[in-house]
């Protein structure tokens, strides 16, 4: 067992001079006083504007630094909203369930005590690792600063905005996206249902506004077997309700009318009756030539018998749902098995959703489960499938977030890829456990100690056992060492060392702030002189 002291360290190359010249002449250009700029003018300018508390000129100036501390002192700094800090996160428009939440509501709702309590209750998918989707908790939801973000893009139309830190599961194990590129394989599941309205506007329209779901799909330019599928989800379907063409129901038949009726029409027809248009011809009828030029433009020939039938099982003509399309695709002995799961596959489906595309790199052979999937989503997948990256491109800087998913299957499904979440898949036993001692406790050092061995000692145990690195990192404790590098302008830092300071901070945060205050006001006084630390803390 290794036991390390937390630890800063600057990563930028800092020039005092250099700085508060900047500083001025970005305020100089917003009070119109550029002409006032001298040789000597830099410092009392700086001293003067941090005194009236004009702050938002030094924003101009960013400083990073690399910080060597636990996990408890970790989670406290990304909560400073304004840094960057280089982790992995994703973005907060990423959906993570099938209601439409995602990580930033689910984020923001914590700040009351309703939202809280919502989050703890819900459950959102994660993969256990057979690849089966099950339901897991929220152990804790991060905000993660500003960072610079990657759209990924794959063959099945899934998409996400992250840093090139998050990681995904691949067909092996998991990658950030730095390690991945174009045509690689990734698992994903879950797509949002094809429905352009959420479930309160659907109610909305269906029970207060009387519009029937032929209306609503019409209004709303979504599908209607989804959005029928989801009003019986919702338990409000009626049949008949709100349907304006009430003359199509025989509200007056019993069962036994409707068979009397029956039996009637069959007597009729045993007896002479005939159906309207037998033996009538175009000429004739306009209701038949009606009908025959309807069947001359739609209706597709099978060209003879045998190999000249497009229904033979020999063709390579496609047919969907029993019927011949004419269309060069994939014959019906070709279906093999699911191109996505690997199960026998019994349909197609087409890549671009034009059901009128039957080129042969359009079409996909699916189990119903599969396609199912691909069309009405999260509520259908079972377990991960495998998708290809078809681009990775630069979006800009973001506010990112990240979760913390319950034991022992720590990961969750964002815009439905499999990523990781904020817990590190380490092996820490090829590369040694290391450990932050806490600020001296009296008479508690040789419990703190004899636990830290024993959680290395059930760590190394459960890998030696088999057990994934994932899983036997639940184990560990907030102590374990973590780096992690943060980017904020001076006017954050300012605000942070302030508060992480002060004598109510946490002694942790402290020890780790106090050197770093000290270091800035020797590169930049006139920045951080201001900042009084009340009283000093000693490790020893």
């Amino acid at each position: 067992m290794n036991i390390v002291e937390p630890s800063h360290k600057i990563l930028d190359e800092i020039n005092g001079d250099t700085i508060l010249k900047k500083i001025e002449l970005c305020g100089r250009i917003a009070y119109k006083s550029e002409d006032k700029i001298t040789l000597t003018s830099a410092c009392r300018f700086v001293e003067k504007i941090i005194k009236s508390g004009h702050e938002s000129v030094i924003e101009h100036v960013n400083i990073t630094v690399k910080f060597i501390c636990d996990r408890g002192v970790s989670h406290e700094l990304v909560r400073h909203r304004l840094c960057a800090f280089t982790q992995e996160c994703i973005t907060g428009d990423t959906i993570l369930n099938k209601y439409g939440y995602t990580i930033k509501y689910l984020f923001e709702r914590e700040n009351n005590r309703y939202g809280r309590t919502h989050n703890k209750t819900l459950r959102i998918k994660s993969c256990d690792e057979n690849g089966i989707i099950i339901s897991n908790k929220i152990e804790n939801i991060m905000y993660k600063g500003k960072n610079e973000v990657y759209e990924l893009n794959t063959e099945l139309g899934y998409r996400i905005k992250c840093t090139l830190n998050h990681k995904f599961l691949t067909t092996c194990n998991y990658k950030k996206l730095s390690e991945l590129s174009v045509g690689d394989s990734i698992m994903v599941n879950g797509r949002p249902l094809l429905l352009n309205i959420n479930n309160e506007q659907l109610t909305y329209l269906y029970n207060d506004c009387g519009l029937s779901p032929q209306e609503i799909s019409k209004e709303t330019n979504s599908a209607y077997r989804t959005l029928l599928t989801r009003l019986k989800e919702l338990g409000i379907f009626t049949a008949k309700k709100n349907d304006k063409n009430k003359e199509k129901y025989q509200k007056n038949h019993t069962k036994s009318s409707f068979v009397k009726m029956r039996n009637i029409i069959l007597n009729q027809y045993n007896n002479g009756r005939k159906v309207w248009n037998k033996g009538l011809i175009e000429e004739e009828s306009s209701s038949v030539k009606k009908q025959a030029n309807a069947l001359r433009v739609n209706h597709y020939n099978s060209n003879g018998f045998g190999e000249k039938n497009t229904n033979w099982r020999g063709s390579n003509i496609t047919v969907s749902g029993g019927y011949a399309r004419g269309r060069e695709g994939i014959s019906v002995e070709e279906y093999g098995n699911c191109e996505l799961c690997g199960e026998k596959a019994m349909e197609k489906h087409h890549r671009d959703l034009n059901p009128l595309n039957y080129h042969k790199l359009n079409i996909i052979t699916l189990c119903k489960n599969c396609h199912k999937l691909l069309h009405y989503g999260w509520n259908i997948g079972k377990k991960t499938i495998k998708d290809k990256i078809i681009s990775i491109s630069y979006i800009g800087i973001e506010d990112t977030y990240d979760l913390e998913m319950g034991y022992p299957f720590h990961n969750y499904i964002a815009n439905g890829f499999i990523v990781h979440n904020s817990t590190r898949y380490c092996n820490y036993k090829t590369k040694g456990l290391k450990f932050i001692y806490p600020f001296k406790q009296i008479n508690g050092d040789l419990y703190w100690v004899e636990a830290m061995r024993v959680s290395e000692q059930c760590y190394n145990s459960l890998i030696e056992a088999g057990v994934s690195p994932q899983i036997a990192r639940s184990v560990l404790p907030n102590s374990l060492k973590t780096e992690i590098v943060v980017t904020a302008n001076l006017r954050e830092w300012r605000h942070i060392l302030k508060l992480r300071t002060s004598k109510a901070a946490h002694p942790q945060m402290r020890e780790l702030m106090i050197p770093l205050l000290e270091e800035f006001k020797k590169l930049v006084p006139v920045i951080f002189d201001d900042i009084i630390v009340s009283e000093r803390l000693d490790r020893d």
